[in-house]
Parts: C-alpha cells; structure tokens; sequence
C-alpha cells in the first residue's frame, strides 16, 4: 500500500507526528523495531516539555496529548505508573567526605500552575499509551519491523523492512535514534559530530530506592514545601553527574521502581573495558559516600547498560520528501532533560508545515524553511550548555554561579511559552499559536551574551588560563548586570542563595507585576505582553476542583503516611504493577 506519511518510531516522537497526521485525515503508517511495552529514557520533564505537549494537542487537535501535560491527568486517567516531579535537585559530593547538604545543594521548586505539571513518565506505559492515541486516530503500526533500505525517488519514498515488504509513501519522518536508516543511507551523520561534549553513561531501573532526604536530619535539609524524592535528583561531582527518578514517589503511583544512570566525562572517566557495566558504575558510586548509602537498599530489575560516546549528531534534518527528528538528528547527554523538550518544540514546528505539503503535495525543501537550523541550533545550544556543566563541576562555587545561568535560561523559556498559552486562552486567536512557530524569543541576545561570558570563563579555568574562584566571579558579576533578571523572586546575585522556590502564591504576581513595571522596556513589550486574567481564572477553577491533600512539613501527603504504615504492616512497599 502507499501511504501519505511513513514514521519510522513509534516513541513519544514518532507516535505525536503520526497522531497529529492521522487526526486530519492522512494516510499513516508506524514502523517499529521493538514492540511495545519496551523500555526507553527520557523520563523526566521539566515546564517546557508540559507546555510544548500542551500547545501541541490545543493547536493540532490531539486532546490526548495534552492530559501527558499534567502529572495529576497522567496517573488518573493514563496509567498509575508515573511518578510526580515537583522539584529539581543538584547534590554536589566530593569524592571520600559525605555530602554538606547545607552548604554544597541546590533545590529549585517551579510554580504550580493550573495549565501544566510536570512527571517522570514511566515510559513503557506512556510510549504505549501514545502510540494507542495515534492507531485510534487511523494510523496502522507494525512492530517487530526493522527497516533495512531507504529510497527516494520522484514519486515518493520507499522503505524495505527485514522481511523482505516494500512499503510506500508520499514523505518519510525518521523518528528513530542514533541507529537512524535514513541519516546512515543519506550519509546526514557528521563524522566526526561537531558536539564537544565528551560523556558516556551507565544506567537502569531499581527497586527499593529510598528518599536521598531520609540521610539527613531536618535542620540539614533545604526545608522547602517538598523533599528531594518527589523530584528529579541529580548528583554532581568533578567529572560527571547521576540521575534518580522515582516513578513511586507520589501516594497514588503504584510503581516501586526508580531510574538511576550515572553519567561520566570520558576524560576524566575513561571507559574501563576490564570491569562490567554493574562493576564500573558500583566502582565510581563508591567513590561518594553519601551517593552509596542512599543506592544501599536499591536492587537493579534490569541489566545494566553502558554506552559509549554519547554524542552525534547529523548536518540536515530536511531531505527531499525525508525529514529527521531530535532524537535521529543527534544528541548530548540526558542532563537538563532538554531531549524531549527538543522533540516537541521541532513537532510543533514540523508538523504544521508538513500538513500543508501534503495538502499542496509539494514537499520542496523550501516548505521547511527554518527547520535546519532550528535542529542545529537546539543541539549546539544545548551542547555548550552541557559542556559548560561538566566543566564547572571541578568547583562547586563555578558550579553554583553556572547553574544560575542555566536557571535564568529556564525560567525565560517557561514564561515564553506561558505568554502564548494565556494569549491564546484569551483571545481563542489560532493566530496565536501559528506564530509561535520558529519564533525567536525576545530575550535570545542577552541570553546568549551571559552563556557565553560564562562559557569564556569555564574554559579558561578549565584550560588553566585563570583560576576556578575568578570564573566564578566573572560569572556572578555578569548575572548582577543583567537587569532582565527579576530578583524579587530569586537572588540572582547573591552566591550564597542556592534553593529557589517559585511554589508560594505571590511569587509568580510579583514575577508578572515585575515584567509589566518594572523589566526592561524590551521585556515589556514582547514578552510580559500577555492578559493575567486567564492565568487567574484558571488558578481559581483548578483549586475550586482539585483537592490537594494536606502535606507535613517534609512534604509527605498523610495519604503517603498511611501507605507507608500500611506497606510496613504488609512487610515491604507494594510491588511495581504495570497498567493494562
């Protein structure tokens, strides 16, 4: 059969692109090489992700998508197997001394907004639950399909799975991996990739996890609305970092397993060939007192993996009738969870001006103008923000001062996308998501001007140039001049500060009331440029219908309590169940 659109992947990318393209009408066929439920990575999100997922289903008419944009709508009406990420955490060890929680953390709490929360996707049953959405929209999906040609020509595409089946169609979207046919065929991939970030990774899913918070007494703990455990952890030391994510740290999750992956800079950790992947990374854990007690209870469900070289990446994501998402394009390093913020970004993007190609049926490259550099751009960015990470881990006062760097570039990013969420809501002006396609946010340049100071500085103490406390300084001092920073709600120019919580109700006000009084004339005018109404209307109904249980001061539901009483009466935490 020839199809409109042939998807190679049915992730969360193949299986978004496939749903919108079905659910106006066209012709869709899924390849997959796995079968699902498979495992996959890329599980915890951050506001961005909530809100690209959100603004894609209102703008393409994928409902479905948009419940994966609240943790609260993805355990109640997709599958209780996802945990909740209500904080982002960064310990920072030094190798042999336990971790001074008081003096060497950080702990960031984002605002709690009606339109969005944000998970850590157990992703069997959400990339399950997705590619369902779009075989309910029409398309048809094959799995246990490797795909072993690719070919081109004036009529359309065509691609040979194993078995020997010619399948056709009118335009091809690779939303594979790093294995991607399509880049290999058309020789996309940069040999050697451009990136210079230089990581590799050793990971699995574990059992018997418990909070990071529990080794410590009160008085040393951050004592913000929540613990560490019911958000994305990170541990950072001088060469690398390691992910926690829980998917049962919430009392509704009936998911006992937690992702852990360490992830280390191949210079300073050089791949040890004589040990395996389980040795190798209790040899580096070990290293980390504080890191090894909290992993002492934690038994792997699942082999450990341990991969090379992290990074690749491709010259073109736009090919005649072929297109290249993120994850096929190329990647950096699970730090800053930018991969699936990325790959919804570019879908809202891509998948507008594919449906007018099919429409036109003209699949010029000059259709997807726009589309390559947004690839490359999102990649390269991403890459300096990550190698500018490893770098300042040799010091925690540059890591401090850098990490406020990148929270600036988040919470810019959040408020770009909000601006667009209320415009719309507002107006219900379509126009109004149409134009956020490859728009370029207003605060770019200054931003772009403070990563790269900072990046000059990281470099030169990295290099030797200058010393580790004198990046540091040149760091703090341009993050004091950057007038564009609201500092009523976070210090900015205060090393000192670490923890930041954006939670308390008149945070967000003095934000806004901030950006429309007292920001720069620029911020202003093109990005504090949105009615509150809508955000207030809405904050209202969504406390009027949801009843949030009462929580201790540790952060803990009572409803949590008594599931750990009751588990504890039982003999042991309930077991991970997987949803139907």
């Amino acid at each position: 059969m020839k199809h409109d659109v042939i998807v190679l992947g049915s992730g969360l990318a193949g299986s978004t692109m496939a749903a919108i393209l079905a659910r106006h009408g066209h012709s869709v066929l899924m390849l997959e090489k796995g079968r699902h439920p498979r495992f996959a990575l890329g599980e915890a999100t951050l506001p961005q992700t909530s809100y690209w997922m959100w603004l894609i289903g209102e703008r393409f008419d994928v409902r479905e998508l948009k419940l994966l944009a609240d943790a609260r709508t993805v355990s109640s009406q997709i599958a209780p197997t996802s945990g909740v990420k209500r904080s982002i955490g960064f310990a920072y060890h030094r190798a042999g001394v336990a971790h001074d929680m008081v003096n060497n953390s950080h702990q960031v709490l984002a605002p709690e907004l009606p339109f969005q929360s944000e998970s850590h996707f157990y992703r069997e049953d959400i990339d399950q639950y997705m590619a369902g959405v779009a075989t309910g929209y029409g398309a048809s999906l094959l799995e246990d399909t490797e795909v072993v040609a690719v070919a081109v020509n004036e009529g359309g595409v065509s691609v040979t799975d194993r078995g020997g089946t010619e399948h056709r169609a009118r335009f091809l979207v690779d939303a594979s991996s790093f294995s991607s046919i399509v880049t290999s065929t058309f020789e996309l991939r940069e040999q050697p990739t451009r990136l210079r970030t230089r990581s590799r990774s050793i990971f699995t899913h574990v059992e018997g996890l418990g909070p990071f918070d529990d080794l410590f007494p009160p008085e040393q703990r951050p004592g913000l609305k929540y613990r560490w455990h019911e958000g994305t952890l990170h541990h950072v030391f001088d060469g690398g970092w390691l992910w926690v994510i829980p998917f049962g740290n919430h009392a509704d999750s009936r998911n006992s397993l937690a992702s852990i992956g360490l992830t280390l800079d191949m210079d300073k950790f050089p791949p040890r060939e004589d040990l395996t992947a389980e040795e190798e990374f209790w040899e580096v854990v070990g290293q980390f007192p504080s890191v090894a007690a909290a992993f002492q209870a934690a038994t792997p469900t699942r082999p450990y993996i341990r991969t090379g070289r992290l990074q690749y990446s491709c010259a073109k994501a736009v090919g005649d009738r072929v297109f290249v998402t993120p994850q096929a394009y190329g990647a950096v390093d699970a730090l800053y969870s930018r991969g699936l913020i990325n790959t919804f970004e570019m879908t809202y993007c891509f998948a507008g001006r594919l449906l007018e190609a099919l429409d036109a049926d003209d699949f010029t490259e000059e259709r997807f103008a726009g589309l390559d550099e947004l690839a490359r751009s999102q990649l390269d960015l991403h890459d300096q923000m990550v190698q500018n990470a490893y770098r300042s881990f040799a010091d925690f006062d540059a890591w401090n001062a850098w990490l406020k760097v990148w929270l600036a570039s988040k919470l810019f990013g959040d408020i770009w996308l909000l601006r667009t969420t209320l415009r719309y809501r507002a107006s219900h002006d379509r126009a109004e998501l149409d134009r956020l396609a490859l728009a370029t946010p207003p605060f770019t340049d200054p931003l772009r001007h403070l990563i790269d100071i900072s990046t000059t500085a990281l470099a030169e103490a990295d290099g030797g140039q200058t010393t580790w406390a004198t990046a540091a300084e040149r760091i703090n001092a341009a993050l004091q001049s950057a007038d564009w920073l609201p500092n009523r709600a976070y210090a900015w120019n205060d090393p000192t500060v670490h923890h930041g919580d954006f939670t308390p109700p008149h945070v967000m006000p003095l934000v806004i009331l901030w950006g429309k009084l007292k920001g720069p004339r620029w911020l202003r005018q093109h990005l504090f440029d949105f009615p509150v109404r809508p955000l207030v209307a809405a904050t209202v109904a969504d406390k009027v219908s949801t009843s949030r249980p009462a929580r201790h001061k540790d952060g803990r539901t009572a409803a949590h309590e008594q599931k750990n009483r009751a588990a504890s009466a039982g003999g042991g935490e309930a077991r991970h169940v997987r949803a139907p």
